[in-house]
């Protein structure tokens, strides 16, 4: 492709969008470098990708829009039409993207591997692990795979932004089917397609047993694990019988997320919001970021995408890197990251003055990341106590889940920020019950979420005994089952209760739990102690149930 020489023109501005690019490149750069940690090394190449999804989604995205309005000829500062930045951004993020990924390839994986931790692909799986990661597919990975079948005459399924996907084309194992066996069509006798999105409630890595595999140089691994993707690859003729895999690839879309809401809905904003939202999830596709292995299935998708081979970047390794970041808290990885950073406590303010009253005589500069930032937090616990304050407003930036107390109080706030962080959607799910009038009574969690063996517990506490023994509970505990096993593909839910409480006893009863056990004196309460029960549902209990 011919190259844009955008710095050259006559005009003395940068494209914003292309110096954008250019800073990706730099933090590029810092992954680059030899002398950094490894691990922070991986953490820069991974935001790399991360900050090229939401650019896709949302500059390039208006640049393209451009690009088909009558303004696409017009010039931008820069002196660059909208085709002129398009191609010139695929040039920078096509080399950019080569850079990263061969760094991954040849630096970051195999550095890993001599400290202890080995990213094996299929080619290196030896027979033990083949025979593990089969059973591993047969029992975890396969009751939860959706194929979705591409047709020429049918419109395409959707496919969500940004995550990852498994795409075969499939031909029959017997081109001559027995008699009274008929393939839907004449096409089906030569070649199916079928895309299965990779599911969101398994782990992408599959840590692998040690089987005492060993370098080069006599070492041996401390840990292995297997990708996801590979996988369902590997083994993906399983949900195709009658069928075997004559190519696959893996991919990933970026979708048009530039959608602005309208602020003056002002009675039907949170409507405005969810338009907004929907439209993201089935706007047009922006980029295809995808594997080698198929230049039919690329094709393909490409077209069906509506994509010109400016916007489709091969990678020759794992796509969305950032899910490697979990091996940051790997024990003994340690060396392999940077060390915390220390932070001071700004001693402009005097904990026996309230924060408001400091700040009240003259603006007060905090220094973050290097100053602590427990004087915002100290403000905020002031203000939620103080009876002068009417109301406290302010903006949650991408927080992980609603935060009880707030509209109450809000004096625990660093804390249930600290918790929602590390729990929510991870091992935890946790969520608030409410009465209709929006008063908030209590709330319940799917809590200890196993996603390897697919169950978890569920836990519920409620504010006031005025709530108590009126059905509230039993109702969120149905909701929550519902959701567990429907919704999150879990099979096994447990529930714990003390010997005394016979009506949590008989609630969770009629629910279809079963008493499992009890673990005897286990509770420590009002100075005795006492056995907690254990009750467990099993999916197809509940399905029995019909509750």
């Amino acid at each position: 492709m011919d190259k844009i020489e955008y710095n050259k023109l006559e005009f003395p501005y940068i494209s914003r969008d292309l110096s954008w690019v250019d800073f990706n490149e730099r933090v590029m750069n810092e992954g680059l470098r030899k002398e950094t940690p490894l691990l922070e090394r991986l953490r820069f190449l991974s935001i790399v990708s991360t900050n090229f999804d939401e650019f896709f989604m949302v500059r390039v995205a208006a640049l393209k829009r451009l690009q088909k309005a009558e303004a696409g000829r017009a010039v931008d500062p820069s002196g660059l039409t909208p085709d002129q930045q398009l191609k010139a951004i695929s040039q920078k993020v096509h080399d950019i993207m080569n850079r990263q990924y061969e760094c991954l390839r040849n630096e970051i994986f195999p550095g890993l591997a001599k400290n202890g931790l080995s990213l094996l692909r299929p080619d290196s799986w030896t027979v033990p692990q083949l025979d593990f990661l089969n059973s591993f597919f047969l029992s975890h990975i396969y009751p939860v795979l959706t194929p979705l079948r591409l047709e020429d005459d049918k419109p395409m399924p959707f496919i969500e932004s940004r995550l990852l996907n498994a795409v075969f084309l499939l031909e029959p194992e017997n081109p001559n089917p027995p008699q009274g066996f008929e393939f839907e069509t004449a096409a089906a006798l030569k070649e199916l397609k079928v895309i299965i999105p990779l599911p969101g409630v398994l782990d992408r890595l599959v840590w692998m047993p040690s089987f005492e595999a060993e370098h080069t140089n006599g070492e041996k691994e401390k840990f292995q694990l297997a990708l996801l993707e590979d996988v369902i690859v590997t083994w993906g003729a399983y949900l195709f019988p009658g069928f075997k895999i004559k190519e696959s690839m893996l991919f990933k879309i970026n979708r048009d997320a530039d959608f602005s809401v309208d602020e003056q809905r002002d009675e039907d904003f949170v409507s405005a919001m969810v338009e907004v939202l929907e439209g993201r999830g089935r706007s047009d596709c922006i980029r295809m970021v995808y594997s080698p292995g198929s230049v039919l299935l690329k094709e393909d998708l490409a077209k069906r995408f509506s994509l010109d081979n400016d916007f489709l970047y091969e990678v020759d390794g794992p796509i969305n890197p950032v899910d490697f970041m979990e091996l940051s808290g790997v024990a003994s990885m340690e060396d392999l990251t940077e060390k915390p950073w220390k932070i001071h406590k700004p001693l402009v303010f005097n904990e026996d003055t309230l924060i408001w009253d400091q700040i009240s005589q003259g603006d007060i500069m905090l220094h973050l990341p290097y100053q602590s930032f427990d004087p915002v937090v100290r403000f905020f616990q002031e203000a939620a106590v103080d009876p002068q304050v009417i109301s406290i407003r302010t903006a949650l930036y991408r927080t992980g889940g609603a935060i009880p107390g707030i509209g109450q109080s809000i004096e625990k706030v660093d804390e249930w920020f600290e918790q929602i962080k590390k729990e929510q959607g991870n091992s935890h799910i946790r969520l608030g019950i409410f009465l209709n009038n929006g008063t908030i009574i209590g709330d319940i969690a799917l809590q200890d979420i196993d996603n390897k063996n697919r169950s978890c517990s569920i836990g519920m506490g409620m504010s006031k005994l005025e709530y108590r023994n009126k059905g509230y509970g039993k109702e969120a505990v149905k909701l929550l089952l519902e959701y567990g096993f429907n919704n999150y593909g879990l099979e096994r839910i447990t529930a714990s209760t003390l010997e005394t409480n016979i009506s949590a006893q008989k609630s969770v009863e009629k629910l279809g739990f079963k008493l499992e056990g009890k673990e005897r004196k286990a509770i420590y309460f009002a100075g005795k102690k006492y056995d907690r029960y254990i009750y467990g549902i099993l999916v197809e209990e509940y399905i029995n149930k019909n509750i």
